[in-house]
């Protein structure tokens, strides 16, 4: 190891750097490397037996329009809003130049060139170069070609149906809560019917940087894509291209399951005892590592987890029982974990979701601390602007795939909604004695609880009709009745609401304002004066749909023009216009309105 001093001497430990995460794998079987290798140069020297579409005006120009004018330029220092200035004579001119490019099965050498930028990871040592995050920037001609090859791409592989159903990864109306879903269902299914389930989390290191490109030219041969998309090594068309490049991985019999989200890659079985289970599990796992092995994927066993699901009421002290024999991958032990981070989802052996909701709150309560100076109490933005910030930044933290773990016991979710009620205290200056109905019916801001289970059941409206079988196999089942001691993510659509859910919904109810009476009838006023409004002839204004004036503060001087005693008056509106202490007061000291009469309100305070 040496120490880089200079800048010059840091970039060339951070290109080693970048060099080694990227290189291959070691090979297995020689023999296997060797064959595939001599015939893939074989058919790269052969001319194409097919031709791509070509590509057109109009699917340049839709790029184009599409391109974000604040992303860095390449080497060649061509920008994207240069591209957007000159889209009218350039079109023309790209458009030869990339039907040349397919036809002579050619990807530019200056359109793969970077610019590399070291990111810092968080949490990692400054002073190790494997500790940055590369970020890459490409040509932006190179990324226009990228795109326009990626569409033809994706029709070959997804619009011919060429992904297996276990992969959930880089797919159209596929995401990462619905494999995680597919996990959980699996598991409290085993619940109901007092079942065990184990899993095994796979930990694929460097699954992107380091695929061997042989293999993938080859593997894309055998789905009979055209011929012309042999040398798609591009950054932008790799998410795509890895699910084609493990598309034949081998699918477990005896009833264990594979899910895969990208290199993401878990088996699960579900028996009676653990005894049953683990042979047939260790069978699985030996057929899937030599897999991995041939095509040069490397697996890491001590960052890959075995979880022993089982159905209790608390936590269990130990992850399996004592004599339980471990898992193995190329013989190195697979450690029993009580929990275990998927897909962003922290999934206990319960299914408890305590570490998950835990893990998120900390979160949420450190970017709630960061984005204090813009919702805090002292902030002047709106009210408005405070909810659209927490909205899209805080709340999003909290129930990321909340449909898999709504289900869970209310006081552990209700930690959530406590983080909501931190918000709302502080977005509103609101003191102490407010209620948080009130508070959420002011902010316009659904409960926890509420927004959850209306995300499952968008949710599972989708997965019941989803293209996918094996989610919809997932998903179509009855719910348990209440008092079942085993609760499923469907569960949460047949719960009743919360207390404070129900508490913000009467305040809307009673909190509308009454329907309007038709409008009376015009009265003239006699001898061309206006009539005065204790004349009988003249409606009251409230019952006209008409607002009243208020009362001025009693320091100012009267008005010529305020009604005498007898007229009508309304309370004012309870909204952030007027002075939110005082309304807060009267909310919490009166279940009614405040007469307008006992309030002093300075001319200020109305907007």
């Amino acid at each position: 190891m040496s120490i880089a001093f200079d800048d010059r001497e840091k970039a060339e430990c951070l290109a080693d750097s970048i060099e080694l995460q990227c290189s291959d794998n070691p090979p297995y079987d020689l023999e296997h490397v060797r064959r595939v290798e001599e015939e893939v140069c074989h058919r790269v020297t052969l001319p194409p037996e097919d031709d791509l579409d070509p590509i057109t005006q109009d699917e340049i120009s839709k790029h184009i329009k599409g391109l974000k004018i604040r992303k860095a330029p390449g080497r060649d220092t061509i920008s994207s809003k240069a591209l957007k200035c000159f889209s009218a004579p350039l079109v023309p001119l790209l458009v030869a130049i990339f039907n040349a490019c397919i036809q002579n099965c050619y990807f530019p050498t200056a359109w793969k060139e970077a610019v590399v930028i070291g990111i810092p990871k968080p949490g990692k040592p400054r002073d190790l170069p494997a500790s940055y995050r590369p970020i890459s920037l490409l040509s932006v001609l190179g990324k226009l070609f990228e795109k326009t090859l990626k569409t033809r791409l994706s029709d070959q592989l997804i619009g011919k149906g060429l992904i297996i159903n276990e992969q959930f990864g880089f797919r159209p109306h596929h995401s990462c809560p619905q494999q995680a879903l597919r996990l959980v269902e699996h598991i409290s299914e085993g619940f109901k019917v007092k079942r065990k389930t184990v899993a095994v989390f796979f930990d694929v290191a460097k699954a992107f940087d380091r695929v061997w490109h042989a293999e993938l030219i080859h593997k894309l041969y055998q789905l009979e894509l055209p011929d012309q998309l042999e040398y798609l090594k591009a950054p932008r068309s790799l998410p795509l291209l890895y699910p084609a490049y493990i598309n034949d991985i081998p699918r477990p019999s005896s009833g264990v399951q594979l899910a895969l989200f990208a290199d993401d890659t878990a088996l699960y079985l579900r028996s009676n005892s653990i005894g049953n289970i683990l042979p047939r599990l260790q069978r699985a796992i030996d057929e899937l590592t030599q897999w991995l092995r041939l095509w040069r994927i490397d697996v890491n066993p001590d960052k890959s987890a075995a979880i022993y699901f089982n159905y209790s009421s608390r936590k269990e002290k130990f992850p399996v029982p004592c004599d339980t024999p471990h898992l193995r991958i190329l013989n190195q032990p697979i450690p029993w974990q009580h929990h275990y981070k998927y897909l962003g989802i922290t999934i206990d052996k319960h299914l408890h979701f305590r570490n998950h909701i835990a893990r998120v709150k900390k979160l949420a309560s450190f970017y709630l601390s960061r984005l204090n100076g813009m919702i805090g109490r002292k902030s002047k933005m709106s009210l408005r602007n405070k909810r659209t910030i927490y909205t899209m930044c805080i709340r999003p933290v909290m129930t990321y795939a909340s449909p898999v773990f709504a289900h869970a016991r209310p006081d552990i979710l209700y930690d959530l909604q406590i983080m909501q009620n931190k918000f709302c205290k502080r977005a509103a200056d609101a003191p102490w004695y407010v209620k948080n109905s009130t508070l959420h019916r002011d902010i316009e801001l659904p409960t926890i609880s509420k927004f959850m289970k209306d995300a499952s059941e968008r949710l599972f409206d989708i997965a019941s009709n989803h293209p996918n079988p094996l989610l919809v196999e997932a998903v179509s089942y009855e719910p348990p009745p209440p008092h079942h001691f085993c609760r499923r993510p469907r569960s949460v659509l047949i719960d009743p609401p919360d207390e404070l859910t129900i508490e913000c919904r009467v305040l809307q109810i009673t909190s509308r304002p009454p329907e309007r009476a038709p409008p009376p009838t015009r009265v003239a006023a006699t001898c061309g004066r206006r009539p005065h409004a204790t004349d009988p002839r003249v409606a009251d204004p409230r019952a006209a749909g008409r607002r009243c004036p208020v009362p001025r503060a009693a320091s100012r001087a009267p008005s010529t023009h305020a009604p005498p005693p007898g007229a009508a008056t309304c309370a004012p509106r309870t909204r952030a216009s007027l002075s939110v202490r005082l309304y807060y007061l009267s909310s919490y000291l009166l279940p009614t309105r405040v007469p307008a009469t006992g309030l002093q309100i300075s001319d200020s305070d109305i907007e």
